[in-house]
């Protein structure tokens, strides 16, 4: 489909609405009017921008075409020949089955001078043909003259059989466009199954009753957490497989969509309005039809705005759904999907069997390559302790209604993870189950255990940037199940207390400065008469911790280390260059009056 748009970046929800009702493999834009840096965000949903040119030193024009998704395209390098208000050109090649079709969108700005025949028999030479001759601008001035011209075409190989061209009127410039219909043998895209649970309110109401029936017998009989544990998610398997079983469907793609039967219906009135415009050609039908257009332009960016303004509003997880909806309007929805190979000391491996354990050995490793790299082989034997104590704390037991609180606090996600329960059937057996999860929690406890089972999870690597054949350049993202995130509801507040427990020596080993703890954070006041002592007393102390988180295997992130200067009022103190192992700490200057009306103090602190 070709059309000239006059400026794209104020008609993409008008064009969203005709691609939804045309449904084009290729569509070539003329005239977009955008730049460079903007013409990337010119986002249609189902559609990928396969090749542009922009104009760089000129306003308007430009050409730029987008493909349906799932499309073989390469892209052609043909516009580096364009020439701006000449001849502005991009193109790619398309590949259906055994066919290859080389699609080139060419603008040309109209310089007022008929050159039909010259472009005739331009297109003679290389034995190329115009598939239409209808008018495709039509003009009515303000007298009610009403004018037509040729300025659009889709040009083809003169031996391309068996395709229709039509023109039509798509209400968004004053150009209409042009569609080219060919028959080629239809490839159907590749099925792919899936797997999903049966999950209704009459499954759950059986799942709740089966629970309810069972008394759990091995549950409570075994004082290993690990085989408690196991009995316990057997026992829910079970009759979960027996009352919401899996079912395996093929998947489509169907999504939903913010275009409405009104929109439709008011596209189709604009039709009508149009037509009887063109026959009668009156000042009054071309006033009813200007004034309907208007008001189906309103309409769609109305019900746009609604769609995805109600979308937020009725979601769990209002930032995240608002994040989804930029990112997807901003071409950052999705990464390109790479073949995935890694690179190891110039070997290169694919296969996905290799890889898995590739990336397994790597993340699990991390820690200890990145404690290695930090501190070498010079790591304690045992960590540094302030002066033991007689008295310990306790657990009080955990009830079924804590259970219940860790449960409800759960966010509703689709991830099911390793045992393929989701958050939803979770919450719906809550009341059911609460009580012996709680024995399995308080057997962890008292034992002192995690279960095994309830460390596992599905790795996904994710790539940060930079080259993708290196692996450093990946993350971890972990899929754990959901009841292991009901066991760390039940626990969250052992966090904090147990980082305040490990640093809580920290003060002792730094005693010559002032140490402040507060929560996560940690300060440290140094104060001295002249510069020079200030700057050996920030490096004493920086040798002082880096030891301490030697001792303690933490590693210390130094981009993260900051040093604030404060001076006397009117009379600031010089930034001073403090290092550590020959890194340069970065220094900051507080924002406002953080003067003081005594000598000249630093602060460094860790973030």
């Amino acid at each position: 489909m070709q059309l000239n748009v006059q400026c794209l970046s104020n008609k993409l929800n008008s064009l969203e609405v005709l691609l939804e009702e045309k449904h084009p493999d290729v569509l070539s834009v003329s005239e977009h009017w955008c730049k460079e840096d903007g013409v990337t965000s010119m986002v249609l949903p189902g559609y990928t921008l396969a090749d542009y040119f922009c104009r760089s030193s000129r306003e308007h024009g430009g050409s730029l075409l987008y493909t349906r998704n799932g499309l073989e395209v390469k892209r052609l390098k043909v516009s580096e020949f364009s020439v701006e208000m000449h001849v502005e050109i991009c193109g790619i090649v398309v590949t259906v089955g055994d066919a290859s079709f080389s699609v080139l969108s060419v603008y040309r700005p109209c310089t007022g001078c008929n050159k039909t025949k010259l472009l005739n028999e331009l297109l003679d030479c290389f034995n190329l043909t115009k598939t239409s001759e209808v008018a495709t601008r039509v003009y009515t001035n303000i007298n009610g003259i009403t004018s037509t011209s040729k300025v659009d075409y889709i040009i083809s190989s003169s031996d391309l059989c068996n395709y229709k061209c039509t023109v039509f009127e798509p209400h968004i410039s004053d150009h209409k466009a042009m569609l080219l219909k060919m028959s080629l043998k239809p490839i159907s895209a590749p099925k792919t199954k899936i797997s999903i649970r049966n999950v209704n309110q009459n499954n759950l109401n059986k799942l709740n009753a089966c629970i309810s029936d069972s008394n759990f017998v091995d549950l409570y009989s075994e004082s290993d957490v690990d085989l408690c544990f196991e009995s316990f998610n057997n026992e829910i398997l079970y009759f979960l497989e027996v009352c919401c079983p899996v079912k395996h469907i093929f998947a489509t793609n169907s999504r939903k969509n913010w275009i409405t039967s009104e929109i439709r219906q008011s596209k189709q009135n604009l039709t009508n309005l149009y037509w009887l415009h063109s026959v009668v050609r009156s000042p009054s039908t071309l006033f009813k039809y200007k004034n309907a257009k208007l008001q189906h332009n309103s309409l769609i960016n109305e019900t746009k705005i609604n769609y995805y303004s109600s979308k937020i509003d009725k979601s769990d997880n209002k930032n995240k759904t608002l994040w989804n909806i930029v990112n997807k309007f901003t071409c950052r929805k999705t990464r390109a999907h790479h073949p995935v190979s890694i690179i190891l000391d110039g070997v290169k491996y694919d296969s996905p069997s290799v890889l898995v354990n590739i990336f397994a050995s790597h993340f699990t490793s991390m820690a200890k390559s990145k404690l290695k790299s930090c501190y070498g082989d010079n790591l304690s034997i045992s960590c540094t302790t302030a002066s033991l104590v007689d008295n310990t704390f306790y657990f009080y037991p955990v009830t079924k209604l804590e259970v219940l609180d860790a449960i409800k606090n759960l966010k509703n996600k689709n991830c099911v993870g390793l045992h393929s329960i989701s958050t939803k059937i979770v919450k719906s057996i809550s009341e059911t189950i609460s009580e012996h999860f709680a024995h399995v929690v308080n057997l962890s406890l008292s034992t002192g255990k995690f279960p095994n089972t309830l460390r596992e999870s599905i790795v996904i690597p994710i790539h940060k940037g930079g080259n993708l054949d290196e692996i450093t350049n990946y993350r971890p993202i972990s899929i754990i199940s959901v009841l292991s995130k009901v066991f760390e509801g039940i626990g969250s507040v052992l966090g904090p207390l147990l980082f305040l427990l490990f640093i809580n020596d920290l003060p002792i080993h730094l005693a010559l400065f002032l140490v402040v703890l507060f929560a996560d954070d940690t300060s440290v006041v140094v104060s001295a008469e002249t510069a020079e002592e200030l700057r050996n007393a920030c490096e004493a102390i920086i040798r002082q911790f880096v030891a301490w988180c030697r001792s303690n295997r933490v590693i210390v992130n130094v981009n993260k280390t900051v040093c604030i200067h404060f001076g006397i009022k009117n009379n600031p103190v010089d930034t001073l260059e403090i290092y550590h192992s020959n890194f340069l700490i970065k220094s900051a200057i507080p924002e406002g009056d953080h003067s003081v009306n005594k000598q000249p103090k630093d602060l460094l602190y860790k973030e």
